[in-house]
């Protein structure tokens, strides 16, 4: 492959969802677990600190700044993959993290004493609670 086929390519997540994944365990291993459902190859998280989280997969590298929200893809693939999967990767980062905002919403409703009498999930994926007042 003409080393001009490899690409390093980013793509922005908003920065009030950054917030909610930095230092959340359980959101980056659902961002581990989309990795590897996007490119078929298992997700490594090889570190997380206050500003950044890093993976790898298949010798490849994928990068998440929480203070910018750029999601950065550096490896082997043509360009055009690794913008296409740096775009999907910031596209599902904001699903499992609405996810999460979600959870917490719910979290707080019941500490608060309300009864959540039902839970669905929306055809956007917004988490649809009934409660009792």
């Amino acid at each position: 492959m003409p080393c001009n086929d490899v690409a390093t390519v980013r793509a922005q997540i908003k920065q009030q969802l950054m917030e909610a994944l930095k230092g959340e365990p359980r959101a980056l291993e659902a961002v581990a677990a989309l990795i590897t459902q996007l490119t078929g190859q298992q997700a490594e998280l090889l570190s997380s600190s206050k500003t950044e989280a890093r993976f790898a997969v298949g010798g490849r590298s994928v990068s998440i700044s929480f203070a910018t929200g750029r999601v950065v893809v550096s490896g082997g693939w043509d360009r055009a993959r690794n913008e296409a999967l740096a775009q999907q990767i910031s596209q599902g980062i904001s699903i499992v993290v609405g996810g999460l905002l979600q959870q917490r919403v719910k979290a707080a409703l019941q500490r608060r004493g309300y009864q959540i009498t039902d839970t669905t999930i929306a055809p956007n994926k917004a988490m649809v609670l009934s409660v009792e007042l």
